[in-house]
């Protein structure tokens, strides 16, 4: 099955990382999901999730690298505030992981 959107786990980092919730549009109902969501179902009873669409909306200004071997790197040179930032991710599965952790960093880092 394909993936899209953050898994349960990832959404739970996401979420406890401080990553605004109205910014997720799908999102899991105790283990249960992913589920589309709207606006009005932000709840404390549902995890948010993120699809690859709503992980790039996150990023500052910048440009972003992907490439694929046989596993998926990524790459961000942009800009926050007025800092220039490069981010880098070790290697993934699917192109939602990595966006997944060049966004983790990016939060980690104060460039979201």
């Amino acid at each position: 099955m394909k993936k899209i959107c953050t898994d349960i786990n990832q959404s739970r980092i996401l979420r406890d990382l401080g990553v605004n919730q109205a910014t997720a549009d799908f999102g899991y109902i105790g283990n249960e999901g992913p589920f589309l969501r709207s606006s009005d179902d932000i709840d404390d009873e549902m995890t948010p999730a993120w699809s690859l669409e709503a992980l790039l909306s996150l990023l500052p200004p910048g440009t972003l690298f992907l490439s694929r071997y046989n596993r998926i790197m990524a790459d961000f040179r942009g800009t926050a505030g007025h800092h220039d930032i490069s981010l880098s991710t070790g290697a993934s599965e699917t192109y939602l992981d990595a966006v997944f952790q060049i966004v983790t960093a990016a939060v980690r880092e104060k460039y979201i």
